[in-house]
Parts: C-alpha cells; sequence; structure tokens
C-alpha cells in the first residue's frame, strides 16, 4: 500500500495542494521532505506527537526526512491564529529551545543514525544573518502580498483593527524562504504539517514554482482536537501535557489521555498509535477499555513500557475501573498546605460551594476520600495523604478530584 493510503484511512489528510500528484510522487523513494518546527517551547507537546508520527510512517516508507527547527523564524514567531502579537523570545532562548528539541526528536520515533536517517536542520542557518538586500530582492519580490492579505489570520486582525506589525505581516515569507532553501540544497518537494500551516506551507510551495517553474507539494492533516474543536494538549489546570518525561510525567501523560472525550477515542486510537484499523474497531466496542487502550499505548511511545505499565497500575490503584478524574489540583494552587484543613480544600476547590452544602452532603454521606466516607470537615489534609502523592476525592457518583501534594 502507498504510504499516502495509509496516511488517507487512519486520517491524517485534510488537504493538499495536488492529491494525485503527491499519491505519484510518494510511489517512488525517496522523496526528500520537511516539517517545520517552532522553538518556542523546550518541548513539543501531546497533540504534536501525531506530527511526529506521520513523519515516522514516511521514512519507514523509505522517504527522507528534514526535522526543521525554527531558530530564525522563532525571531519573529508564527502569527497564525494569534489576536496579538506574540512575546518575543530571546535568541539564548531560542537557542536553549532549538538544542532541546533536537534531543527530543532523536530520542522519539524518528531514527537519525542507520539506514536511511533523517536529519536535523535549524533555519537560523540562513535567516538569522540574512542579507536583507537579497532576502527583499529574491524573496519578498517573489510572493504577493495580495495572497498574504487573505489569509485568514491578517483578515480577522485587520477587521477587528487589532495591530499588525509589518514584522509578523512578513512571517509568512520566512517560512517560503525555508521551502526555497531546502528545495535547492536536499531537492525538497514536500512540506507537511498540521492545518493551522496550511497558509504558511502554500506561500513555499508558491515560491518555489515562481523561483523555478518546478511544482512542489503541500500536505496538512487535521489538528489533535477533542470532540469539540478544542486542540488537545492541555490538562483542565490549563497545564499542557509535554513529550518531555522531565516537564510531564508518565502519570500525568496517561490520566490526560485516560480522561479524552468518548466521541474523541477513535479518532486519537488512529492518529496517535500505530495500532492497526481492525483492532481499533473492535477496541473502542468498549468506550472506557478504549481510553485506557489509548491512555496506555500514547505513554508507551512517549515514556517506553515500564514507565506506562506504572502509570497504568497507579492509575488503577486510586481510581479503580471509574477512570480519570474530572479534574486535578495541586494544594499549593489553592494556598494551603498539608496543616490545612479539608473543610478549606473543598470550598476552595469549588468541590462544594458553600459550608452548608458540605454539612449536608456529609449527612447523606456523599464525600469519601480515599474511598472513606468523610465524617468530619474538621480534619487536617495531613492526615488523608499519610505519605501518599496524591488523594482522590469523590462527590457524590460522578465527580472525582485528584488533589496531588506536590
Amino acid at each position: 500500500m502507498n504510504v499516502y493510503d495509509t496516511l488517507k484511512e487512519r486520517g491524517y489528510i485534510q488537504k493538499t495542494s495536488n492529491d494525485d500528484g503527491i499519491k505519484k510522487l510518494l510511489e517512488n523513494p525517496p522523496v526528500t521532505i520537511y516539517e517545520g518546527f517552532d522553538p518556542t517551547a523546550k518541548s513539543l507537546h501531546i497533540g504534536q506527537l501525531s506530527n511526529i508520527i506521520v513523519l515516522k510512517y514516511l521514512q519507514d516508507a523509505g522517504h527522507k526526512i528534514i526535522f526543521l527547527v525554527g531558530g530564525g523564524t522563532g525571531l519573529i514567531g508564527d502569527p497564525t491564529d494569534k489576536a496579538q502579537t506574540r512575546p518575543m523570545l530571546s535568541l539564548d532562548e531560542l537557542n536553549t529551545n532549538a538544542e532541546a528539541l533536537k534531543k527530543q526528536a532523536e530520542k522519539l520515533l524518528l531514527r537519525f543514525d542507520g539506514e536511511n536517517p533523517a536529519i536535523i536542520l535549524n533555519n537560523a542557518d540562513w535567516i538569522a544573518n540574512a542579507n536583507v538586500k537579497d532576502y527583499l530582492r529574491n524573496i519578498t519580490s517573489k510572493i504577493s502580498a495580495n495572497f498574504l492579505l487573505t489569509l485568514e489570520t491578517f483578515k480577522k486582525r485587520l477587521v477587528a483593527n487589532q495591530h499588525l506589525s509589518l514584522m509578523e505581516f512578513l512571517y509568512p515569507s520566512l517560512q517560503a524562504w525555508d521551502y526555497l532553501h531546502l528545495f535547492e540544497k536536499y531537492n525538497c518537494k514536500l512540506q507537511v504539517g498540521g492545518s493551522d500551516q496550511w497558509a504558511n506551507i502554500l506561500t513555499g510551495v508558491n515560491l518555489v514554482q515562481s523561483v523555478h517553474q518546478e511544482e512542489v507539494f503541500a500536505l496538512t492533516w487535521p489538528l489533535v482536537t477533542d470532540s469539540a474543536g478544542v486542540k488537545i494538549g492541555k490538562t483542565s489546570e490549563g497545564e499542557k501535557v509535554w513529550l518531555d518525561p522531565e516537564m510531564s510525567s508518565a502519570f500525568d501523560c496517561y490520566q490526560f489521555l485516560q480522561s479524552i472525550d468518548d466521541a474523541s477515542v477513535e479518532d486519537l486510537l488512529k492518529r496517535l498509535t500505530f495500532l492497526p484499523l481492525t483492532e481499533i474497531a473492535e477496541i473502542i466496542k468498549d468506550k472506557r477499555k478504549a481510553q485506557r487502550r489509548l491512555a496506555y499505548e500514547v505513554t508507551k511511545l512517549v515514556h517506553g513500557e515500564e514507565k506506562a505499565k506504572g502509570a497504568e497500575n497507579k492509575s488503577e490503584s486510586v481510581f479503580g475501573n471509574e477512570g480519570s478524574p474530572d479534574v486535578s489540583i495541586h494544594i499549593k494552587d489553592l494556598g494551603l498546605s498539608e496543616d490545612g484543613l479539608i473543610e478549606d480544600l473543598l470550598i476552595k476547590s469549588q468541590i462544594v460551594t458553600s459550608k452548608s452544602e458540605l454539612k449536608r452532603l456529609i449527612d447523606q454521606k456523599g464525600i469519601s476520600i480515599n474511598g472513606i466516607t468523610l465524617t468530619n470537615q474538621d480534619k487536617k489534609l495531613a492526615e488523608f495523604f499519610d505519605g501518599k502523592e496524591f488523594i482522590k476525592i469523590q462527590k457524590g457518583k460522578r465527580k472525582a478530584v485528584l488533589l496531588k501534594k506536590e
């Protein structure tokens, strides 16, 4: 099967510049393909795992992969889908993040040595110290401002009368320059990325065709979202789930994915795991088991089998077959310590709205902690932690909260 067909049936293809052209291109490996990664953080997040998986499919099919770190474009910051100018990072911050992404890429699914190794490049090598005159004459002169003004990000800013700097307006031209450079130096014929990058990628396609009168291609996939269309990658506390184990633990990864809504599980099993489609069709018949399988498989990819099993066991010891909590809270975020009262915790965390509601629930035996019915609101948190990393608070049959000590 052509790798294009594999990507299509697993839901990775949303838009292309030429369906038939790309399918024919991928029939004859090796084709040089690249994707750019913005070094605005020291790690990729869980939603970007699908990007790496697509690159692995392409590499395993015999194609040459370029993992491009945007050390040069990061000096500007991608304005796509941003209502205001992004905070600019310092050169030192970008360099630190770029180096961290390189190391992370090497630890993930791609091969950077042995047979058909991927290569890592940094566009700072041709952008950071570029000659302004050459950039204006050779790059911007070939890109239509009329086209840029049609881009949704810029149109929204202009309609809302929000500030749009010339720096941001020129960002697509810098990303297009990447494509031109990689075409000229590495004969790169295809750029891939998330659907939010379609306009930037297409700008590059147009630039290469304008300069060299040769067709190159663009392929994008849907962003990883829940059933409501919200990007997946943040916990209920607003914290991102990172692929770096020092930034997000295996347990955090497992719990996050186990709480994914039922309607999203099938799509994520297709796009965040390598499980056969026939097996996925069987798994999703039991939504609860499907959530746990998704959590386990993805945690295994990111953190390894041993830590995935540990996260699975820890989750089952805390929640049994009930699944993950509705929300996780750190006691320090509530301004509490282990010396605080359980009553203060329940009110500050909004598990209950008042002392009277708490008293009523206690009388009705409606609140339990670590599986034991709460009978006294004046107890200290230390009594419940008692050497544990976290405690589970259950309100009624539905609402569960995981309270973390650290």
